[in-house]
């Protein structure tokens, strides 16, 4: 049986105006991998992740998702971003929010699910993680090291180890 590819990236390049983190890139990562992009600070790892999220459109290249050039002017972006995450090095949410508030948002405005229905969703997801409290009030990052994910087809995660990197820099 032959793996599906779920993201390639081809030729890909993204240049600022006084440095060059990534320079041709290529690589295939097939459906159900799980890979690690690791490296010294500053050598392109986060730069990566928001080109495969399109956050950052990348200066040349290409990258599919699912055989969809997602690089291509005339992608539907809000469509694909439906089915991808990315957890944050610092989360940038809103702290007046719930975690619960937090969960749902992206949920009813993207998949214009009713608040019941995004309500319904978090909370399965929560008790999975062993938050299951509709009110809860954790803060963000409690999630992260609870090892939170969304149910996406793709998931980026960025510095999800910075402590440990921290600990070996020392």
């Amino acid at each position: 049986m032959t793996k599906q590819a779920l993201i390639k990236i081809s030729h890909l390049r993204k240049a600022y105006p006084n440095v060059t983190p990534l320079k041709d890139v290529n690589t295939t990562i097939y459906k159900g991998d799980v890979i690690s992009v690791i490296g010294p600070s500053g050598t392109g790892k986060s730069t990566l992740l928001r080109c495969i999220n399109m956050m950052d459109p990348p200066t040349s290249g290409d990258i599919y998702i699912n055989d969809e050039a997602i690089t291509a002017p005339n992608c539907q972006l809000h469509l694909l971003r439906r089915k991808m995450g990315m957890v944050f090095q610092q989360f940038n949410l809103f702290p007046h929010m719930t975690v619960l508030d937090n969960m749902t948002l992206a949920p009813m405005k993207l998949l214009n699910l009713s608040k019941a229905e995004a309500e319904e969703r978090a909370i399965k997801l929560l008790e999975k993680v062993g938050l299951a409290a509709p009110q809860v009030t954790y803060i963000m990052h409690d999630l992260k090291e609870k090892g939170f994910s969304v149910n996406t087809e793709v998931t980026t995660v960025e510095e999800a180890v910075s402590e440990i990197m921290a600990a070996l820099e020392k």
